[in-house]
């Protein structure tokens, strides 16, 4: 295929041969990164492989033998010049080791260019093979024969040595400070659990336990808390009306119905109270987006996030994805590919391009009836698949407390817990993921702690710990007068 002549360099390719023959050394240093692809003519890609060929296996790469190796593969000019006086040529250049690695940069550049003006064509072929589809179809199918290619110039395969540079990496930190991730609104969990980071983050609950709200207060409470970050909120139930009533209840403190209902305006103190959210609403304006996706398939899903991060965000900058919720749609199954193959080819999709786009990807999923109903609050307790566990930096359970749960812990600690199930990675208060020790009779009984929650008006806030609700107790037993000193003054 014939390509731009900017696209290509006969002379430096020239030039880089004739380095590699009079010091051949230097071929075994680029070898890890360099290769005949990297060379446009293909008497220079052939005189390259015959070169390595040599340099490797021990024998001599002087320009005689080297011509003759050519020559037995039928090569024997270049151009019009006799293939030995053409190598005899190229040798006397030169270079040194500088010159020879900065043109091996320069014609890896050049075979990428080359590459994407393929890659090019590639897509243009396909939207003209592919003129029937519908619009996400063709979107998809482009955007998977382009990232395709660019994945593969950023992914280093190459073992690195561990602590070569290790001071270096850890010292820059000094002066060039980042963050670990994206933090939640809700402090106590960014203590115990850290921030969102790169990856999936999941909190699986039963219907209608609330698992949007979370999702929707994480939404944002972290686009208040951060002023640079942008979210995507895909949703695959509720519709943007909903989600602004949602949001509007939880930062007036009204409730819903008089948002619908549009009562508010007879009402002196929810009109105040609505104005005061307006404030906060507009200041939020370009920062948090809403989209609903329905049943699409995972494919459209990764190019809906790809094309919001980009075009809305830009490449580096702070972005999280909350996807409610990971679910079978209209996929079409077999004996081949059941529910939990499917979940997980979804789970491992939406890790992928998490990782590909470096942003954190934070979801929800159902818990399996019978977990619940045997109150099993641990990794079998989510439903379908074992790629979750994984995959996932946390896999959280979020429910309402049972009524007895209320009566038993107060009802100042709130309506709902956030349990943890699988932790890759820790907060700083390491401390708050011992397991706590509660009453329990003459053995005592451990658990793991747990944050509290209270639901109001769709706004969630913390309250407290399993180690705040045991230590409330503990205090409140104190204050309790000691009934054996007191004397009896019943009549």
């Amino acid at each position: 295929m014939s390509f731009p002549e900017n696209l290509y360099s006969i002379r430096a390719e020239a030039t880089y041969l004739g380095g590699l023959i009079k010091n051949p050394k230097y071929l075994i240093e680029s070898d890890a990164f360099l290769s005949e692809n990297d060379f446009y003519h293909k008497v220079h890609r052939t005189i390259f492989a015959v070169l390595r060929s040599l340099v490797f296996s021990g024998n001599s790469p002087d320009k005689v033998v080297l011509a003759q190796k050519c020559k037995e593969l039928g090569l024997n000019t270049f151009e019009d010049l006799n293939l030995f006086e053409y190598l005899d040529s190229i040798s006397f250049t030169n270079i040194n080791e500088k010159g020879v690695k900065d043109l091996s940069k320069e014609l890896i550049k050049l075979r990428i260019k080359r590459e994407l003006w393929d890659n090019a064509n590639a897509v243009q072929a396909f939207i003209k093979e592919n003129g029937d589809k519908s619009v996400n179809e063709i979107i998809s199918g482009a955007d998977s024969i382009y990232s395709k290619k660019i994945n593969s110039y950023t992914n280093d395969d190459t073992p690195v040595d561990l602590f070569s540079e290790a001071r270096e990496i850890i010292d820059d930190r000094v002066n060039n400070p980042q963050d670990r991730g994206i933090p939640t609104p809700f402090p106590i969990f960014n203590e115990m659990f850290g921030n969102l980071r790169v990856g999936i983050t999941a909190i699986c609950g039963r219907a209608k336990n609330n698992k949007s709200t979370i999702l929707l207060n994480i939404g944002f409470g972290g686009v208040i808390n951060n002023p640079k970050l942008k979210i995507l909120y895909l949703d695959t139930e509720l519709k943007k009306y909903d989600h602004v009533f949602r949001s509007m209840a939880a930062l007036s403190q009204m409730h819903t119905s008089h948002l619908e209902e549009g009562d508010w305006t007879k009402n002196k103190e929810l009109y105040a109270k609505l104005q005061s959210a307006y404030k906060i609403s507009d200041s939020l304006k370009g920062r948090l987006f809403h989209h609903y996706i329905g049943n699409r398939p995972i494919e459209e899903v990764q190019t809906i996030i790809k094309r919001w991060y980009y075009n809305i965000c830009g490449r580096g900058n702070p972005a999280l994805v909350i996807l409610d919720y990971i679910k079978i749609g209209d996929e079409k199954l077999s004996n081949y590919n059941g529910e939990h193959q499917e979940l997980g080819r979804k789970i491992n999709c939406l890790n992928s391009i998490s990782q590909e786009l470096n942003l954190p990807i934070l979801t929800s999923m159902q818990l399996n009836r019978s977990a619940v109903i045997d109150k099993r609050e641990d990794e079998s307790a989510i439903s379908m698949t074992d790629r979750l566990s994984w995959f996932a930096n946390g896999v959280f359970i979020f429910r309402k407390k049972r009524a007895e749960e209320i009566s038993d812990e107060g009802v100042h600690f709130g309506t709902h817990k956030l349990i943890p199930v699988v932790l890759r990675y820790e907060g700083k208060n390491t401390e708050l993921l011992d397991w706590v020790k509660t009453d329990g009779g003459p053995k005592p009984v451990y658990k793991p702690n747990f944050i509290n929650y209270n639901f109001s008006n769709f706004l969630l806030t913390e309250k407290g710990t399993l180690r705040d609700i045991v230590k409330d107790k503990a205090l409140s037993k104190n204050m309790q007068p000691d009934n054996k000193n007191s004397k009896d003054t019943t009549i």
